[in-house]
Parts: structure tokens; C-alpha cells; sequence
């Protein structure tokens, strides 16, 4: 019985040692790229003061003379996501907006939208430098992300601008603190105190596992 204790033991040990050569076989092989999606969610409000006390009258009412009124915004945003270096080619895939309390008119009071990503050190939207595909070597503080033109009557209260293709953000991203800036044209009246607008992004990012 002794001597079967002990071949026993001797087998357990050998086989706890063991390793299947296809176990192995995976070190060999590169790893694929995983994508996956994030999301960031900031909101903006467009004061009714903008509109030099035209609301007044009825809301969605067309501007007089054809009139746009320029309005622009830099709203601070952060990453909340601590893993967010781990990720690479991070990307823009939907932009979705959505404008949640302005009661008799929809996003038609806007004639077009202009979204960038912008670095957290710019404080005044005149400093703003965009990136340029044409001279990518040159100094920018900002890329441009989406847009959307000739928003037509009845559009609804969700709006998607236009993503721009190939657009990368790591740079912003990776800097945990950032800032959307957004540059919108409005040719309609709302008598809201304020415009109340939402924005999702979701962001197509890969992985960094093969590196």
C-alpha cells in the first residue's frame, strides 16, 4: 500500500507538470485587433437671449428678412472611462442630438450645425485651430467631427449630423479632459427660456492587444 502511495504521487506530480504542446502553439499567434464602442454624453443650452426678444411673438416662427442668428459653444467634457489609454484609432461612429424642452418647434429652429473636438487648454472659441488633413504636420488644438446643413422644416427632435469619415481622436481622448465645441446657425424662434440640447457620441476604438 506504501509503495502505491508513493507511485501515486509520483504520477500527480508529472502530470501537473505536463503542458500539451497546443497549449503552447498560442504563443505563436498575433493577436486580432478588438473593436468595440464607448460613449460620451454632454449637454449644451442655447439661452433664449440670443434672439434679441424676437421669441416674444410665437415660437418656430421664421426669423424676419431671412435673418440666421450665429451661436457657438464650448461645453467641457471629461472621459470617463480610466482604461481609455488601453485603446487606439478611436473614432466618431454616431453623433445623435436631442432637444428635450422646447415645446412647439424642433430642430428646423436650427439651419445647421458644426461640431468639433477641441483641447481642454482653449478658452476662447477664437484660439480654435483645426486640425488640416492637407498639412498634418502643423500645430491644431481641434478636428472637426461632424455637421449637418439645410436642416428642413418637421426634422423632428433627434437629429444625427454627419459623421466625418477616417476622423481619429486619440490625442483628445487619451488627455482624459476635453471640450466639444459646437457652431450652429438658428433661423427660427422658440419661446423657451432656454434650448435644452443633448449629445451622444459613440465612439468606434480598438483595442491595443498586439502591441
Amino acid at each position: 500500500m506504501k509503495k502505491l502511495n508513493i507511485l501515486s504521487l509520483i504520477l500527480i506530480v508529472l502530470f501537473a507538470s505536463c503542458t500539451k504542446e497546443e497549449d503552447l502553439d498560442g504563443n505563436n499567434i498575433a493577436f486580432e485587433s478588438t473593436q468595440f464602442t464607448l460613449q460620451e454624453r454632454i449637454s449644451l443650452t442655447i439661452p433664449n437671449t440670443v434672439l434679441s426678444g424676437i421669441s416674444f411673438i410665437t415660437a418656430c416662427w421664421d426669423i424676419p428678412f431671412g435673418a440666421e442668428i450665429s451661436y457657438e459653444q464650448l461645453v467641457p467634457s471629461s472621459n470617463p472611462n480610466p482604461y481609455a489609454y488601453l485603446v487606439k484609432d478611436i473614432k466618431p461612429k454616431v453623433i445623435k442630438m436631442e432637444l428635450l424642452n422646447v415645446e412647439g418647434c424642433d430642430f428646423s429652429m436650427l439651419d445647421n450645425v458644426d461640431i468639433y473636438i477641441v483641447d481642454k487648454e482653449v478658452v476662447n472659441m477664437t484660439d480654435i485651430v483645426v486640425f488640416d488633413p492637407l498639412n498634418p504636420t502643423a500645430s491644431y488644438n481641434a478636428k472637426f467631427l461632424a455637421s449637418i446643413d439645410n436642416i428642413p422644416d418637421g426634422v423632428g427632435s433627434i437629429l444625427y449630423p454627419n459623421v466625418m469619415p477616417d476622423v481619429t481622436i486619440d490625442e483628445f481622448i487619451h488627455d482624459d479632459d476635453f471640450q466639444i465645441y459646437m457652431n450652429m446657425k438658428i433661423d427660427k424662434t422658440f419661446t423657451s427660456e432656454v434650448a435644452l440640447i443633448k449629445a451622444t457620441l459613440d465612439l468606434d476604438v480598438t483595442l491595443i492587444n498586439n502591441e
